[in-house]
């Protein structure tokens, strides 16, 4: 089963690990309401890791964070 995660970059430099998520849609989620109690300057990031332990990582683009119709 696959784990996800959000990577939370606070001030540009420190980054926090939260998670894991059920689903990608919850982990998502968790990263809109994340964006909305920050500064400017943190950063949000997706992390999925496979079941052999791999993992996957994006950034959330501005029109994600701002639930900008498509996203």
């Amino acid at each position: 089963m696959t784990k996800h995660y959000v990577i939370h970059v606070v001030g540009g430099t420190d980054p926090e690990v939260r998670g894991p998520y059920k689903g990608a849609r919850n982990r998502d989620l968790a990263a809109r309401r994340g964006r909305r109690a920050c500064d400017e300057e943190d950063g949000f990031f997706w992390l999925d890791i496979d079941e052999s332990g791999k993992p996957t990582i994006g950034a959330y683009s501005n029109g994600f964070m701002e639930g900008i119709r498509g996203f």
